[in-house]
This record gives C-alpha cells, sequence and structure tokens, in this order.
C-alpha cells in the first residue's frame, strides 16, 4: 500500500476504519440469496494495531464483532519504502470443512483500507461494474483453482 504513514488505533471489530485489508471469502458462491451465511467469512489484516503489533484475524460471530486471531497463519505487515506491506498464508481450514481441488470455485471480494482522510476506501472489482459490494457475497468474484 503506498502510504505516508502506517496506522490503526481501532479496535479489532473497528480494524477496517484504518490502515488495513479485508478479505471476504466464500466457500459457497452463488447468484442468489445476498445475506451472509456459514460459508462466507470476513478477515482483516492490519499492519499495525492499538495491540502493539499487526493483526491477522477471522470475524467469528458478526453481530458481536468477534475478530479472532487467524490460527495457523502465517504473515508479514510492515513499512515499505513508500509504505506498508503485508504478506499472508491462510489455512485452508480456516474455512469450515472446504475441499481445495482443482475445479472448487471460491467467490472473493477484496478491500484495502487506509486511514488518511486524503484517500479513498480501495477495492479490487471489475471496473465494469460497481454494484460489487462486501456486505452481498452474491456480488463478490469468483476464484477457480487450477491444479
Amino acid at each position: 500500500m503506498r502510504d505516508n504513514e502506517m496506522l490503526n488505533q481501532r479496535p479489532r471489530p473497528k480494524l477496517y476504519q484504518q490502515d488495513s485489508i479485508e478479505l471476504f471469502v466464500s466457500t459457497e458462491p452463488r447468484d442468489e440469496n445476498a445475506g451472509y451465511g456459514d460459508h462466507d467469512y470476513q478477515l482483516f489484516i492490519a499492519p499495525t494495531s492499538g495491540e502493539g503489533g499487526p493483526i491477522a484475524g477471522v470475524l467469528t460471530n458478526r453481530q458481536a464483532g468477534t475478530l479472532e486471531d487467524l490460527k495457523s497463519s502465517e504473515f508479514y505487515a510492515g513499512k515499505s519504502p513508500k509504505g506498508w506491506v503485508i504478506e499472508i498464508a491462510i489455512p485452508w481450514s480456516t474455512f469450515g470443512g472446504f475441499s481445495a481441488k482443482a475445479g472448487s470455485k471460491l467467490a472473493l471480494e477484496v478491500r484495502v483500507n487506509d486511514a488518511d482522510t486524503q484517500h479513498e476506501r480501495w477495492k479490487l472489482d471489475p471496473v465494469d461494474n460497481a454494484t460489487y459490494r462486501p456486505e452481498d457475497p452474491t456480488t463478490w468474484s469468483y476464484l477457480l483453482l487450477a491444479k
């Protein structure tokens, strides 16, 4: 992320309000039933936090805002010459009983958040369609796993 400052002092449920990345994953891609279901996941990765270091977590209770550490994940978050960088390896076990194999399909949405008031919240969406929303898994892009 190109950024003049690495900043996130928000509590865990509000990490998206400052420097962070949100990854939305559905192991049950669909075109109907817009609400979150048992196979839809929201992950947060923040390069810094009010807890004294980076956080990689998964939202386990949407109503309560419970963000638990990602178990068995490996990640790096830190400064880069022009901002900050995050690298993460997320185990498939994070996504319930999902079986990752060639031909499996996932739905994905990514948000890159910046605390600076001069920047907007970034998103990775197809440029020809502005209707993709993180709160609606039916609008997310698809990822087809290859061998």
